[in-house]
């Protein structure tokens, strides 16, 4: 089982990874369904992209994607140009003077950096165009990716041991697609 990156033109093995392969499946699946509820809920308005914006994530995203996957995808769709950088280069400004405390982050050309995933994709939406214009949509897409970090949050592990839970979180996601 491979990942493909389009950013690193390569594939990432995962079945070498020390993680759960469920765990690692569960996530990258959910940051593609929230980056796809984002976009099928946007405009097609068009905007400057932010080109030069940096995500800093472990390994620069070189042995897997996790939760720097959905922010990759979003950045890609949109064709902007991005760099990623490890956790080694983070400033570090980024936790005091920022108030961010884990990665991934993300440092947009303006300035800014952020981190928490939800924030991060919320903010990138906007900025790519790819973010509901009414308050209606505003809140699906808000409860969409709530719900992502739900489920990314109750783990591979925890599900797969639990597969009521499971079959209760798949007509969530089925619904909203």
């Amino acid at each position: 089982l491979h990942l493909i990156s389009s950013h690193s033109n390569s594939a990432l093995p995962l079945s070498g990874m020390n993680a759960d392969l469920p765990t690692l499946a569960i996530t990258a699946a959910v940051g593609a369904a929230a980056a796809f509820l984002i976009i099928k809920l946007a405009p097609a308005s068009k905007r400057e992209l932010p080109h030069g914006t940096i995500l800093y994530y472990h390994g620069a995203c070189k042995a897997f994607t996790g939760r720097a996957d959905a922010i990759m995808r979003m950045l890609e769709f949109a064709g902007c140009d991005y760099t990623i950088k490890p956790v080694a280069d983070v400033p570090a400004s980024f936790t005091s003077a920022k108030g961010c405390f884990a990665v991934p982050f993300v440092e947009f050309p303006d300035g800014l950096v952020l981190s928490q995933s939800q924030a991060i994709h919320q903010q990138l939406g906007k900025e790519l165009g790819l973010w509901p214009i009414t308050p209606a949509g505003e809140a699906q897409a808000m409860q969409a990716a709530l719900n992502a970090a739900d489920i990314v949050s109750e783990g591979g592990k925890k599900l797969k041991e639990n597969p009521e839970r499971l079959a209760k979180w798949l007509p969530v996601f089925e619904g909203t697609l």
